[in-house]
């Protein structure tokens, strides 16, 4: 069910929210939140990506691309995130709860504050560039008469 807001579409709060505290590491009591992050990366690789049974997040067992995002959002000033592997096919959760954030997915995007994209990593255990993983910057230098024209390196710590 969506709502007429103006220009644009605006669909209706996910049902179910689930998300996590970056300071508590732990699911809010609330779903309904003033802002939160989403995260989208390329899942795999050898490590399991799991919540535990008290829905409290162990941050030195997940992969480091969660870890990253943990760690932007808490930079970023955001105290909630959206990360669809902890909360889709987890072992102990019901297939009702797995179709309803699935089915949901758009309107979770649409809802995100923004959405953190790795798009350097070819699994979980990459990390999130400029967080942890150092960005690696090619500096171009053109020379046109007399005048050097070069790009200088963007400073990521006032960006974080």
């Amino acid at each position: 069910m969506s709502f007429w807001a103006g220009p644009q579409l605006v669909s209706k709060w996910p049902e179910s929210l689930k998300i996590v505290d970056v300071i508590e590491n732990c699911n809010p009591s609330t779903t309904r939140v003033l802002g939160f992050i989403a995260l989208s990366y390329v899942s795999g690789g050898n490590q399991e990506v799991e919540l535990p049974l008290s829905g409290c997040l162990l941050r030195a067992s997940q992969p480091k691309t969660i870890q990253d995002a943990l760690i932007a959002c808490d930079k970023f000033g955001y105290r909630y995130l959206w990360v669809h592997q902890l909360y889709i096919n987890q072992k102990y959760e019901d297939e009702l709860q797995d179709q309803i954030q699935i089915n949901q997915m758009d309107r979770i995007s649409q809802h995100a504050t923004c959405t953190l994209v790795a798009m350097d990593d070819h699994d979980s255990n990459h990390g999130l560039s400029g967080v942890t993983v150092p960005r690696s910057w090619k500096l171009t230098v053109i020379h046109i008469g007399e005048m050097v024209f070069y790009n200088q390196e963007p400073n990521l710590s006032l960006c974080m």
